[in-house]
């Protein structure tokens, strides 16, 4: 763990913001405990580092200095995405949208257990909070956001879904068994008999 986050900082500077996706809450625990062992190894590391890491770009980061200078070397945001979907009325890339807005620099380094279908949700909403202000940055959007299910918004979730597909067929030997709409709540009949489908493939 220490030889994994000592290269990434190297790569990358500081921060390395871990949006660590597993279960935080089980009647019997497998991902909790996990998660719990995960984020004490990250605090445990934290103790040893310097309060900042030079960026090795780090004249291109003068806009956001106030914020590297205020964040840790390595950033833990525990998002238990499998509870928030379950819950009535919550939509899970409403709440996780936020977060990710929250975090203007730095990389994001994202894990869930099979880093599939969880993943590739969080993903792409790192993903279009990003390309938002690539956007804005060239012009294209009067603000750094664009609306839901607009045509750049379903282009980017066909591209993530058909990304996710392909990782989780080489890994698990079966398409994303929660594609990006499942954690919309957004699910046809369709949808449910193909989540359905992948689940038994596995």
């Amino acid at each position: 763990m220490g030889l994994h986050f000592s290269s990434l900082l190297k790569r990358h500077g500081s921060p390395v913001i871990v949006l660590n996706l597993m279960k935080k809450r089980e009647k019997r625990q497998f991902e909790t405990i996990l998660s719990d062992r995960f984020e004490r190894g990250i605090t445990y590391l934290s103790q040893f580092l310097p309060s900042r890491i030079l960026q090795p770009s780090d004249s291109l980061n003068t806009l956001f200095i106030e914020t590297i200078d205020s964040s840790p070397p390595i950033m833990y945001i525990g998002f238990d995405i499998a509870r928030v979907q379950k819950m009535k009325r919550t939509v899970v890339l409403n709440k996780l949208q936020p977060i990710i807005d929250n975090c203007q620099c730095g990389i994001i380094r994202v894990n869930c257990v099979d880093c599939l279908d969880r993943t590739n949700t969080a993903q792409f909403v790192i993903g279009r909070v990003v390309l938002a202000y690539q956007l804005y940055g060239l012009g294209f959007l009067a603000e750094p956001d664009f609306m839901d299910n607009s045509q750049i918004d379903r282009l980017l979730q066909d591209l993530y879904d058909e990304h996710g597909d392909t990782l989780a067929l080489q890994y698990g030997g079966s398409q994303l068994v929660h594609n990006i709409n499942t954690y919309r709540k957004v699910k046809k009949l369709s949808s449910h008999s193909r989540d359905f489908v992948q689940t038994l493939s596995r």
